[in-house]
């Protein structure tokens, strides 16, 4: 049986398909010594390498499984081999579970090998068999997991998180609708992120122009006279995934361009004149629904709206999921507390504040919130220390015409009130006190005379 002949190394622009340490017999002993069970897959889906414990694994002698179609041992061990075949054949990761012969649960990986800058050469299909006692066990070829720890899934939060693990695992191109703050790129990064070998190249889309387009997104030399040729998002982005964030801040012509670029995927430009095949999957985000229109919102091309939307899936705000804003408080307390000598207790007042208040920043805002309570508070958070309020004040509150409701706060309490809100909103967003303080166009001692008249509130009785 042939692998993939090696091509000439020794001439400018050439590689070697595959490299040469595979024909070595040491490379097949290195690969029995491995505890995990894998195979060396060619391109056409056939067994090209085993190690022992696949064998056990799959309950098949090596005389069986080399030269066999990846495909075949559907019959042993489930339909995931047959979907890893088809995942190979369109040069994409697969991942998954199944149930081995001996009818032990076990997870499946498959990444793509490649040499350098050359296409992918082979997949590595990797399976474990899952730990005692049903413990889920999520396959990564990293050793090291992208917020491992940090992430938290609760609720609708949880459902989405599955759907888009199901959409990017069957290669359709994911669109992810969620308001500012909801936690879209974290997600991304916890699904795709955590395997070098299968890149993940996220692109800003408020960041691309129409002067800059070609060189970020296709590559370029640097600068004139430079010899260097830079890569570009798309060819960084072979064999793994091209993650637009942002799209709805895409201009016009900008989305033309985008699309111009998705309707011709076989090829990406690169030094010399002809162009280099490129498979890749793709993934986009947007703070709002792409077919939505109004007076300052330009529509988006339905063309690519179509493109970017296989599988079109929606976070939920953090106000309409109570559990998943509890799991998430508690773990940033858990992880603020790991830091402190003392530990940060949240009051009822607290708790009650952060169960009123809408979130419209969502994760990202209560992550300000905590952190805030975490500086202005020694070891217990109240009423005091949470640094927003539970809506943004409607000017009508303030402005009491004829038949308004009245609510016997003077003037000057509804004014501070008002104040009250803008320093607050300004410290979420700016972090820190002197970046607020120049926004707001105050010096920072007046900021800090202000926010402490909460911290501090006077007397009452003792007023004269």
């Amino acid at each position: 049986m042939k692998f993939y002949p090696a091509q000439r190394a020794d001439r400018p622009g050439t590689f070697r398909s595959r490299p040469v340490f595979l024909d070595d017999p040491g490379f097949a002993l290195f690969l029995n010594a491995l505890p995990d069970a894998v195979a060396l897959v060619e391109r056409d889906g056939r067994i090209r390498m085993v190690n022992l414990a696949f064998e056990r694994l799959v309950a098949a002698s090596r005389a069986d499984l080399l030269g066999t179609e990846l495909s075949r041992l559907a019959r042993s061990c489930g339909e995931i081999m047959r979907d890893t075949a088809a995942a190979l054949a369109r040069l994409q990761r697969h991942q998954g579970e199944f149930i081995t012969p001996s009818g032990k649960p076990a997870s499946l990986g498959l990444t793509l090998l490649r040499s350098g800058d050359g296409p992918p050469y082979a997949g590595l299909l990797v399976l474990r068999e899952q730990a005692a006692g049903g413990a889920e066990r999520e396959f990564r070829f990293a050793t090291a997991k992208v917020g491992a720890g940090d992430l938290v899934f609760e609720g609708e939060y949880k459902v989405v998180r599955d759907q888009a693990r199901k959409a990017l695992a069957a290669g359709l191109a994911t669109l992810i609708l969620g308001e500012t703050g909801t936690g879209k790129t974290a997600l991304i990064s916890h699904l795709l992120g955590s395997d070098p070998t299968f890149p993940l190249v996220h692109v800003p889309c408020r960041q691309l122009t129409e002067q800059n387009f070609d060189r970020d997104m296709f590559g370029g030399l640097p600068a004139p006279g430079a010899e260097a040729w830079s890569r570009g998002y798309v060819a960084q982005a072979e064999g793994g995934t091209l993650f637009l964030d942002g799209v709805d801040d895409l201009s016009p012509a900008l989305q033309a361009r985008v699309l111009a670029m998705l309707e011709a995927p076989g090829a990406w430009r690169g030094p010399g004149p002809a162009a280099r095949p490129l498979a890749l999957a793709l993934v986009a985000t947007s703070s709002r629904p792409l077919e939505a229109t109004g007076p300052d919102l330009p529509p988006f091309r339905a063309d690519l709206r179509f493109r970017l939307s296989g599988a079109t899936l929606h976070l939920p705000a953090l106000r309409d999921e109570p559990a998943m804003r509890e799991a998430v408080m508690q773990r940033l307390l858990s992880r603020l507390n790991a830091r402190r000598d003392r530990p940060l207790s949240l009051s009822p007042s607290f708790l009650a504040r952060m169960r009123a208040h809408d979130f419209p920043g969502n994760i990202r805002e209560l992550e300000n919130i905590v952190g805030q309570a975490g500086v202005l508070a020694e070891t217990t958070a109240t009423a005091e220390h949470f640094t927003a309020q539970s809506s943004p004040p409607d000017p009508a509150h303030y402005l009491r015409g004829p038949g308004a409701e009245h609510t016997g706060a003077s003037l000057k309490e509804q004014v501070q009130s008002f104040e009250d809100w803008v320093i607050a909103s300004a410290l979420a967003l700016h972090r820190s006190k002197r970046s607020a303080a120049r926004a707001l166009g105050i010096d920072v001692a007046t900021l800090i005379r202000k926010t402490s008249r909460n911290l501090y509130p006077p007397n009452k009785e003792t007023e004269t």
